[in-house]
């Protein structure tokens, strides 16, 4: 029963993402072409450029800077990648739903993002990739419930699981690896790909 309710809340998910990059293009500059919660997103803007994410698990709790790092060292068909950024409605709905299938649904895990609020109290900005500099949008990234909190020792973004979904969440930056609380729980990161071409196509 725990399998087919899972896998009804994947579809349904999947059939919220397809609806809300179709009826608001405010959230979304083109439909995902490709979901996959399995092998990753995969959509192709306007602009020609397409992207596509992926889901890494390391062996042990990160720091946001260590993902940051293992992020840019990836690749895919020979594109570099970098932490991910979400600046698009479809991303935030599809990079969730691919964590939902493949991360164990244990209260506090969560996957890094590249963002983080360290220059100045809750303003999250992206630090990496071709969205650097530029505001974490309210209304394209989804927060968790009561998120984000402890504004003093919690500067660095990621998803986080709790109660059943997924959504945003500030962790403290280099302290998850020593903290009891989050051992075994920050092992995960998003690697954001993109390129004009065919190189990253399904």
């Amino acid at each position: 029963m725990k399998t087919i309710a899972r896998s009804c809340i994947y579809w349904l998910l999947a059939l919220i993402l397809t609806v809300s990059v179709h009826a608001d293009t405010s959230l979304a500059v083109a439909p995902i072409v490709q979901f996959n919660p399995n092998t990753g997103c995969f959509w192709r803007g306007r602009d020609g450029v397409a992207h596509r994410f992926e889901l890494v698990k390391h062996w042990q709790n990160l720091r946001w800077a260590e993902a940051v790092n293992f992020a840019a060292s990836r690749q895919y068909k020979g594109v570099k990648g970098n932490l991910a950024t979400i600046t698009v409605g479809g991303e935030d709905y599809c990079v969730r739903t691919m964590m939902l299938n493949r991360m164990p649904w244990l209260d506090g895990n969560g996957a890094w993002l590249g963002g983080h609020d360290i220059n100045a109290q809750r303003q999250f900005r992206w630090a990496v990739g071709a969205a650097k500099n530029s505001a974490v949008n309210r209304n394209l990234f989804l927060w968790h419930t009561g998120q984000p909190d402890n504004p003093v020792t919690e500067r660095c973004l990621g998803y986080m699981v709790r109660g059943g979904w997924i959504g945003g969440n500030n962790y403290p930056c280099d302290s998850v690896i020593s903290d009891p609380y989050f051992r075994e729980k920050m092992r995960h990161y998003i690697v954001e790909y993109r390129a004009k071409g065919t190189a990253l196509n399904p």
